[in-house]
Formats: C-alpha cells, structure tokens, sequence
C-alpha cells in the first residue's frame, strides 16, 4: 500500500499471545521496510518508524511493556511536522519530523518484516484486527471514535487506502 506525500496514519489493534521474540523484540503488526535503511512505514506494538525527504529515518519507541493477553489499539500519525504513536487513544510520544515521505517498492505486510527476513525475531506473535492505512494524518479524536470497532462505511471513509478487519482476535 504505497501512500506518498507528508500524511499518513496507520492503525492496528492486536493482543500478544507469547512473551518477546529472542527475548529483544515485539515482531511488525504492519510493515513497508525491510530494515533502518529501507523504511517507508512500519507499525509495532510499542512504537513506529517512517523516512521522510527531509528528516530521514525517524522512530518512536515505548518502554511501557504491552501486557500478554490484554488487547491494545496503536496508532502512528505523520501529518508534515510531526511523527506521533498513540496507544489506545492516548498520545504516548512524538518527535519533530518533516518532508514527503520515502516510498520503496515493498509490499506492505501484516504481521511480519516486508523483507520476510528473519522471522523469528520480527514476526508478531499473537492476534491482529483492523488494520487500516490512511493517506490523511487522522487526530487523535478521529483515532479514539473507532479505536475499539469496524469503521462504518469503509468505502466512504475519506483518505482510507486499505483495511482489513478480520472480525475479531483470533485470526
């Protein structure tokens, strides 16, 4: 899902089934990168990652440990100036970022690095739902109204380039 410009929200609500992989990392819920030098967006459960024209690469990440078990909504905004992760509505970080963003020629993956390179240690493991792509910067209300639902209408949806809702955590 190549989306270009300086605005692009990607959502996903998911739920961890195992504790980290390697005992280091929380696996991609989506990605459209293959490492630091090859990122056109990616989405993990504790923070995200963009290249812009102007900044470069640009990652946040949490240190607030998602739980086993227990479902979480996240989300990551770039809308020209700033690159933000929320959790379950709630803005956890942010940091300056401008510039069009860097497109590449990967497919965008659920669940797993694009590359498909060493699974093991970036794969997510456990359940995804609704995760959707969006060529607008969405606000943190807009994120908050649908965060725990299927968006209604979703060929209606302005800015909305992909989604898919599985319909519930079990994949």
């Amino acid at each position: 899902v190549d989306v270009t410009g300086n605005q692009l929200t990607v959502e996903a609500m998911f739920n961890r089934s195992a504790p980290l992989n390697n005992g280091i990392y929380y696996g991609h819920l989506v990605s459209k990168h293959t490492d630091q030098n090859n990122v056109n967006y990616a989405l993990l459960p504790n923070g995200c990652e963009i290249t812009t024209s102007v900044s470069g690469y640009k990652a946040i990440f949490q240190t607030c440990v998602p739980e086993l078990g227990k479902t979480y909504h996240v989300a990551m905004v770039y809308d020209g100036a700033t690159l933000k992760f929320y959790r379950n509505g709630f803005l956890m970080s942010q940091v300056a970022c401008t510039g069009n963003i860097v497109n590449n020629n990967l497919l965008t993956t659920i669940g797993q690095l694009a590359s498909g390179a060493n699974p093991f240690n970036n794969q997510f493991l456990g359940y995804t739902n609704e995760v959707r792509i969006w060529n607008v910067a969405r606000t943190q209300g807009q994120i908050a109204t649908y965060m725990n639902q299927s968006l209604p209408n979703p060929t209606t949806q302005p800015g909305l380039r992909a989604y898919y809702s599985f319909n519930d955590l079990r994949n």
